[in-house]
């Protein structure tokens, strides 16, 4: 159990990452203002979470 616990928390962290990567490098390209800057951080650690509840639900099926 604990096994399957780190590995869901280790799907939602590299998640968050590769997200957090992508919306920066999208706002650094694109030149996007603070409010977009704001939604994409939100949004990355939804998306992180929402994969990792995704990850789990799966794994236990």
């Amino acid at each position: 159990m604990i096994k399957f616990g780190l590995i869901a928390v280790g799907a939602t962290a590299a998640a968050y990452i590769v997200l957090t990567a992508v919306f920066r490098l999208n706002c650094w390209i694109g030149g996007h203002n603070m409010m977009e800057a704001i939604y994409g951080g939100f949004a990355a650690y939804v998306l992180a979470i929402a994969i990792g509840v995704e990850y789990a639900c799966d794994r236990r099926e």
